[in-house]
């Protein structure tokens, strides 16, 4: 499954064109990426038609994340979908124009599959717990498990 990714300029405040497109496409390994001007109002459709075929898409747009989310829940879109912020964190700043590696890696995280879920440990630990730390902290805790719990403190 391939991801496709949304960027948008934000009406022209972020230095993205279509230059920056390509170089944020070939750091992701992926063709040129389009760049939106207004993503979230005259351009919406290019969000609507991404989120209609089966692939991950990831927003490089936070500021309008409950927009899209509410969208894509209109049209019962079966895409997971990613959020992250270039703007604040690269696009906005008096460096702007050398971002372009910091938003490619942010795009990069932002479309890493969610982690494998920790597994699950069961145990029983019969009413005991051990508490390990520095005696200012953990005495206080001991004291008040005390009443309930058979405490050990290290």
């Amino acid at each position: 499954m391939s991801t496709q990714f949304k960027v948008c300029n934000c009406n022209r405040t972020m230095p993205l064109d279509a230059a920056a497109g390509a170089v944020l496409g070939a750091a992701l390994g992926v063709d040129a990426l389009p760049i939106a001007t207004e993503l979230c109002r005259r351009e919406v459709g290019s969000f609507l038609d991404t989120i209609r075929g089966a692939d991950d898409v990831v927003v490089a747009c936070t500021q309008e994340r409950a927009l899209f989310a509410e969208l894509a829940q209109q049209k019962n879109a079966a895409a997971p979908i990613r959020f992250v912020n270039i703007r604040e964190t690269g696009g906005w700043g008096a460096e702007a124009k050398q971002a372009l590696p910091k938003m490619a890696a942010l795009l990069a995280v932002a479309a890493l599959p969610d982690p494998e879920p920790v597994p699950l440990v069961n145990y029983q630990s019969d009413g005991r717990v051990l508490i390990i730390g520095n005696a200012e902290r953990a005495v206080p805790w001991a004291t008040r498990l005390g009443a309930q719990l058979e405490v050990s403190v290290l």
